[in-house]
């Protein structure tokens, strides 16, 4: 069932509301013009063309419903420019909820875990793997930065040997609104907000809020001062 609701407001603003099989998915841009009107018309079809990968990705629970998520997610990641780019916003709104639409995911990118929220203004680059994760508005991540979830996925017995048939601890990872994350960072631990990580760092410890760290593992190496200028 599908029903379309929309109706301009005193300041000409557009709502958008889709119902879709019980799911209920708003669409509030804050003016109308014919770019953004465009965009929007574009985000409706898009969220139209993958809701089917939505449905069979979360009504089938356990190991089928992550097969056809990873499937899905796999497939658009490599669906090219701008469409590609609302193709994957879209699937994951429809499978997680919390994504905002201006969300951007670039080509190659994709998430392994269902655990995640995105705010607003979100940026992320190409080729990036990201697991369960909570990223705050106003985060660029720069391309083939990997956030896995946590340190401790993989379980161990009593003489330190994998054991692959045995889940470790999943963690959610949070990234603090208006941070940067660079190119080629590993990230398996909490950033905090107005943070940057250097390039190739592989953070494994907490990061306290307005800090720049390097390195691996990447170590604090000065205040960042640059939002309070």
């Amino acid at each position: 069932e599908l029903t379309l609701d929309s109706g301009a407001r005193r300041n000409h603003d557009f709502k958008g509301i889709l119902f879709l099989d019980g799911h209920k998915l708003e669409f509030h841009p804050p003016m109308v013009n014919l770019r953004t009107l465009i965009k929007r018309c574009l985000q409706f079809g898009c969220l139209l063309v993958v809701w089917p990968m939505v449905l069979v990705s979360k009504d089938y629970g356990g190991r089928n419903g992550d097969f056809f998520f990873h499937t899905f997610a796999t497939i658009l990641a490599v669906c090219p420019g701008k469409l590609g780019g609302y193709l994957r916003v879209a699937f994951y709104k429809g499978v997680f909820g919390q994504v905002a639409w201006d969300v951007n995911i670039g080509f190659g990118s994709f998430f392994s875990k269902r655990r995640v929220r995105l705010g607003s203004n979100v940026r992320i680059g190409a080729y990036c793997v990201l697991g369960a994760v909570r990223i705050g508005d106003d985060v660029s991540i720069a391309s083939r930065v990997s956030i896995p979830s946590g340190r401790h996925q993989h379980s161990q017995d009593s003489e330190q040997a994998q054991q692959p048939d045995v889940h470790g601890d999943f963690s959610v990872i949070d990234i603090g609104a208006h941070s940067w994350i660079g190119e080629g960072a590993v990230v398996m631990a909490d950033i905090g907000v107005h943070c940057i990580v250097g390039a190739g760092s592989i953070v494994v410890r907490p990061v306290g809020e307005n800090t720049v760290v390097a390195g691996n593992p990447a170590k604090p190496i000065k205040r960042n001062t640059t939002h309070t200028q």
